[in-house]
């Protein structure tokens, strides 16, 4: 992870090398949840407007290395609510299904 402190991102970096049979199949997923209103853009990037005082953050990442799933996840306890909001959303986003890679994701404040 990558904090620049003259810019407001912050950088996730991960890599990974699995120890797998050849041709078995090895799926993984990078699990994010984000409380507030997630607007998807196109195929690698969304903004997350958050609760009231917040500002709004752009997530990107490369299409070509990852797959993004959006599933809002309705909540019935009132103290995560209060937190999370009504409807947090899991993003998730998919690895292929490769024995190693390196991946990179960003988030920066949306202007």
């Amino acid at each position: 992870m990558e904090l620049d402190r003259g810019v407001p991102r912050v950088t996730i970096e991960d890599c990974w090398h699995f120890a797998a049979d050849e041709g078995e199949s090895v799926p993984s997923a990078l699990q994010f949840l984000l409380a507030g209103r997630v607007e998807r853009h196109a195929a690698a990037s969304l903004t997350v407007r958050a609760r009231a005082g917040s500002r709004p953050v752009l997530v990107t990442w490369r299409p070509q290395a990852l797959t993004a799933v959006l599933t809002p996840r309705a909540l019935e306890d009132p103290m995560l609510s209060a937190v999370w909001g009504e409807y947090p959303t899991r993003l998730a986003l998919v690895v292929p299904s490769t024995r190693q890679g390196v991946i990179d994701i960003r988030v920066e404040v949306d202007e």
